[in-house]
């Protein structure tokens, strides 16, 4: 069966009810949306989580006309409590190292932010690839997708803070990031002769 994808609004409604880690009534989701910026009407958002439910992706519980929550169906998405060993030393590595990386020098927070990168790229590719060898698995790689990069946002934006809120540091990390442009470019792109 050829699901259809799922667009940007479906996207954000799943990564929201994911970080709910239950069911959320859809009032309380729509508020949520709304505060993050997305901006969905009433009937828009019925029909997307229509759409999600129809899909097996959510489970719609109905406890009287005003009281409707929306859960994950976990059941239609394996995939995703069993993560395979590849994602598991990805998420384990990701929290384990968050204190590490806070307390590692300009040059090593920005090599680590390097490599989480690459990490990430190198999965997204994996699931990319995934989905032209099963593609009856496509729905739950796009899944994996966004969680997979909301992981390493989360770093991300915590090492972006921290260079707000210090100038030095912001302008250490650039010269570093320069530092592995230059690098690459050397090595990679103006190969030896």
């Amino acid at each position: 069966m050829d699901e259809p994808p799922l667009d940007d609004f479906c996207k954000k409604i799943f990564s929201l009810l994911t970080a709910a880690s239950g069911s959320i009534r859809f009032n309380e989701l729509h508020r949520a949306l709304n505060r993050l910026n997305v901006k969905i009407s009433k009937p828009t958002l019925s029909e997307h989580l229509k759409h999600l439910t129809d899909q097996g992706i959510f489970i719609r519980k109905e406890e009287g006309k005003q009281n409707v929550s929306y859960t994950i169906n976990y059941d239609r998405f394996k995939s995703l409590n069993n993560l395979s060993e590849t994602e598991k030393n990805y998420v384990d590595y990701l929290k384990k190292n968050e204190e590490i990386l806070e307390s590692q020098t300009i040059g090593d927070q920005v090599t680590s932010m390097h490599m989480l990168a690459i990490m990430q790229e190198l999965y997204l590719l994996k699931l990319d690839l995934l989905n032209f060898s099963e593609p009856e698995n496509k729905l739950e790689n796009s899944l994996q997708y966004l969680t997979t990069d909301r992981y390493f946002d989360y770093y991300r934006k915590r090492f972006l803070k921290s260079c707000e809120e210090n100038k030095q540091k912001c302008d250490q990390a650039l010269d570093e990031i320069e530092k592995l442009v230059d690098l690459y470019i050397e090595t990679v792109f103006e190969p030896k002769k």
